[in-house]
């Protein structure tokens, strides 16, 4: 179901970037996000705990927000540049980079299974970049 779900929106992003730039398909991709999101936010929580945790954390939401949209930003050039199978492959690259954040910092298990699946992961991008 993950795959599937990853394959669908790679492969809707890699269609609407040959339409448009990446930044102006960013830029409807957030306001349509803006305008199905808020009115859940202010459904689930108040006012004052909006702008409490705003105050408190404003530059995390402010860096993650930017951040996440400069790497989304990149993944759409990048289907521009090369085939979507290619890049969408290679940007789950970040599943491995997960796996180990959470190992290093979180203090999770990096049990065998793990180990196997970004060995996997990580076997499948070298291919890509290798043999193309």
């Amino acid at each position: 179901l993950v795959a599937f779900c990853i394959s669908a929106y790679s492969v809707s992003d890699g269609a609407a970037v040959k339409f448009t730039s990446p930044t102006g398909y960013i830029v409807l991709e957030m306001f349509l996000t803006f305008l199905l999101i808020t009115p859940l936010i202010f459904w689930r929580y108040s006012w004052p705990t909006i702008v409490a945790e705003w105050r408190t954390n404003w530059l995390r939401i402010s860096l993650v927000g930017l951040l996440s949209n400069v790497t989304y930003l990149i993944v759409l050039v990048a289907y521009t540049l090369a085939p979507v199978s290619y890049a969408g492959a290679i940007r789950e690259v970040s599943v491995v980079f997960a796996a180990l954040a959470g190992w290093l910092w979180l203090n999770e298990r990096f049990g065998s299974l793990r180990a196997i699946g970004a060995s996997v992961i990580f076997a499948g991008i070298l291919v890509i970049a290798v043999a193309g």
